[in-house]
């Protein structure tokens, strides 16, 4: 069903300062968690030169950058690539901070761990109808024109709800698409209205039912929207290792549907970032599937994930003559590389 996006802004609103706009957009698509293809830096942003920005550091930080600093805790003693130092100069990279947030995300894994037994305490809801919503969410995702990583943590918000409370199946459509528009309003400068997210439900929910569930939804997860997902992890693996556009496209395409599984919740965040580039690189036949640099940035080796990469491809594979074809559907199209058009490895190597 189409959505009227020509009514989807207030045109005043983004004519009263179109450097304000620009400036939020680039500082919205480049921060550190969704930074997947950065441009070079033009200084159009704070009218600092990369030089000024370099000298202006402390000596620690600098001296930190020079050096072995940056070093990924639990990298196993190896030498660093030097991938965050070569990108010191560009501000939007965050070099100063880029290893601490990396650091917090993989602790925060581990504590925040997500219940891959949920569906037994649900009594209308089953993994079937949640892979149905799911797909459905890939459909609105790109129908509203959202950012990657709002239509990750939109899966994610939907099973941490479903983990703490029992939905019927007439209300589980709703808990979906309010869970795009909370995650859209995290990450999203311009999220869809609510009436968009009623016309692409097809009228089903009125507008007071969405305020509703969203105010719901906001109090059974404590107001805690920041949350790891697999895509920070995904994109600062693609960051480092200057992955071109059709490994991300085919690396994003293994990660959607890890994400559309409901028994791959029994695998850390992290670790589904990792299998879907290791198996985006096997796809695509390069001779270091799982190189020096994937290693030391992602603290493992391709054996600490291959269970992982291993159930991701045999459901992708499954998946391909379901009646579940959103994502093929988009990664089909010449913007996303036509990658689901290639042929899936048969094996990993060892």
């Amino acid at each position: 069903m189409a959505v009227p996006l020509s009514a989807r802004y207030n045109p005043s609103l983004r004519e009263v300062n179109a450097n304000a706009a620009a400036a939020y957009d680039a500082k919205d698509r480049f921060r550190l968690g969704a930074a997947i293809q950065a441009p070079a830096y033009g200084g159009d942003i704070g009218r600092r030169s990369a030089s000024s920005v370099a000298s202006s550091r402390s000596p620690s930080v600098s001296s930190r950058l020079s050096g072995a600093g940056g070093r990924p805790s639990g990298s196993m003693g190896m030498a660093s690539p030097g991938a965050d130092r070569a990108k010191r100069h560009i501000p939007f990279h965050c070099t100063e901070v880029v290893c601490e947030v990396v650091d917090m995300f993989y602790t925060r894994e581990k504590q925040l761990t997500r219940d891959p037994n949920y569906m037994s305490s649900q009594t209308e809801v089953n993994e079937k109808m949640r892979t149905i919503l799911i797909d459905w969410l890939v459909d609105v995702h790109l129908k509203f024109k959202l950012h990657e990583e709002t239509f990750f943590l939109a899966v994610d918000l939907v099973d941490r709800y479903l983990t703490v409370a029992r939905v019927s199946r007439s209300q589980l459509q709703l808990v979906g698409i309010t869970c795009m528009l909370l995650a859209a309003k995290y990450e999203e400068i311009w999220p869809p209205e609510v009436s968009e997210c009623i016309h692409v439900s097809a009228n089903t929910y009125t507008r007071d039912e969405i305020l509703k569930m969203e105010r719901a939804i906001a109090a059974a997860l404590s107001f805690k929207l920041t949350q790891p997902t697999p895509f920070p992890m995904l994109a600062r693996l693609l960051e480092v290792t200057e992955a071109d556009e059709t490994t991300r496209h085919a690396a994003f395409f293994f990660l959607e549907h890890a994400v559309l599984n409901y028994k791959h919740l029994q695998f850390l965040p992290s670790e589904l970032a990792h299998a879907s580039l290791y198996l985006a690189n096997v796809m695509l036949r390069k001779p270091d599937p799982w190189s020096y640099t994937c290693q030391y940035y992602s603290r493992a080796k391709a054996d600490d994930f291959k269970p992982c990469a291993r159930a991701i491809l045999d459901f992708a594979a499954l998946i391909t003559n379901s009646k579940y074809q959103a994502i093929r559907r988009k990664y089909s199209s010449t913007k996303y590389g036509e990658v689901s058009r290639m042929v899936f490895p048969t094996d990993l190597p060892m």
